[in-house]
């Protein structure tokens, strides 16, 4: 698998202006790849992120961004950031005297803020306005820009989302997120501005299942193709499939398939006796 940065739409710097949209994109990276450190005199940018995990740095403190969360680099800001897992992200970058007002009177600080679901289709809309330089659309990309920070902003907005649709989401969400130890009902809930009993009778009436279980699901197949097609040591293999450690992963093994991971590992190379 190979970072993606193909969706990306820029206008430019416009600086007889005091507020425009500069930039957006929908990029994916794969550690080790990264973007370059850089400082960033002249816009602030928001990074969304719709799966993985992503260390940020500012003021010499670093920070993690998962779904759910937005990070905010105000103009002036040095911009250091790196995936720790396969990174899929929105982005917007807002130029001119005033960017930085655009996101403080919306109640976007710098740093972590809580979201909700990464509105796609919105930033995609966005860039379409992007690749015009007319005064109409210069307009239209800003209003939409404010569409999605208000969704910040407003995150009771997003609930109208909670149907299937959100419990596809949340399914994906766990597919492309199980090797995160502190993944749970909880987290997911956070992201869907569900409270938790609500997310968690959702997604049991959807699928038929629990999202702990679903989760441990996906833990334990990722681990099974761990053990069969690689030699990783058993607490390694724990550790990438998100488990909070290797005694507990043998013990949720050996509940679904009777043996331990090694012994399992054992038959499945025919050493066993």
């Amino acid at each position: 698998m190979k970072s993606s940065r193909k969706h990306i739409f820029w206008r430019g710097p416009e600086y007889s202006h005091d507020l425009f949209v500069r930039s957006c994109g929908e990029f994916v990276l794969i550690p080790p790849d990264r973007e370059r450190i850089r400082h960033i005199p002249d816009f602030g940018e928001i990074f969304w992120p719709l799966s993985g995990q992503c260390s940020f740095f500012y003021r010499n403190r670093k920070y993690l961004l998962r779904p759910g969360q937005i990070w905010y680099y105000p103009p002036g800001s040095l911009h250091d950031y790196r995936p720790v897992s396969p990174f899929h992200y929105c982005w917007m970058t807002v130029g001119g005297d005033a960017a930085d007002q655009f996101f403080s009177l919306l109640g976007i600080k710098p740093g972590l803020n809580k979201a909700g679901i990464c509105p796609q289709q919105q930033f995609a809309s966005l860039g379409r306005d992007c690749v015009f330089h007319s005064t109409s659309h210069r307009i239209n990309a800003l209003t939409t820009a404010f569409k999605i920070l208000l969704q910040i902003y407003f995150p009771e907005q997003t609930r109208e989302n909670a149907g299937n649709s959100a419990m596809e989401y949340a399914k994906t969400l766990i597919d492309s997120s199980f090797d995160d130890p502190d993944l749970g009902s909880g987290q997911i809930a956070d992201v869907l501005h569900m409270h938790r009993a609500s997310f968690s009778r959702a997604f049991s009436k959807t699928f038929q299942m629990t999202a702990s279980d679903y989760i441990t699901q996906i833990r334990l197949e990722h681990a099974v193709k761990e053990l069969t097609s690689t030699n990783l040591p058993i607490k390694n293999i724990a550790k990438t499939c998100g488990f909070a450690s290797a005694n507990y992963f043998s013990k949720v093994f050996i509940r679904q398939h009777g043996i331990s991971p090694q012994k399992f590992r054992e038959q499945f190379n025919g050493k066993d006796d």
